[in-house]
């Protein structure tokens, strides 16, 4: 399955316990957040548990969590790319709350 998070939107999956992209072995999937204020927030996000799983953060795109597993089981692929800014300089990014 797919997933993209335009410029100006948001998705706020904090309310689900676990997200995970690319759950069974030999499934995949991936989340697009691109754009100015376009905005992914989870609590637990693993990219890759059993399958393959892919997040791409552009163009000043931001992803907010509390946890992140990339490629959780032995058969699991995950990966993640932040890239790029938006038009007003603002970076793509991940934060995560600090302990």
């Amino acid at each position: 399955g797919s997933l993209t998070i335009n410029a100006g939107t948001a998705f706020d999956a904090f309310g689900m316990a676990d997200n995970v992209i690319g759950n069974e072995a030999g499934s995949g999937g991936e989340a697009i957040v691109t754009g100015c204020d376009a905005l992914m927030q989870a609590f637990n996000l693993t990219v890759g548990h059993n399958g393959q799983g892919f997040v791409e953060i552009t163009n000043g795109g931001k992803l907010e969590v509390d946890v992140l597993a990339i490629g959780f089981d032995a058969s699991g692929e995950g990966d993640v790319v932040v890239s790029g800014s938006c038009t007003d300089e603002t970076p793509s990014a991940i934060t995560m709350p600090a302990d």
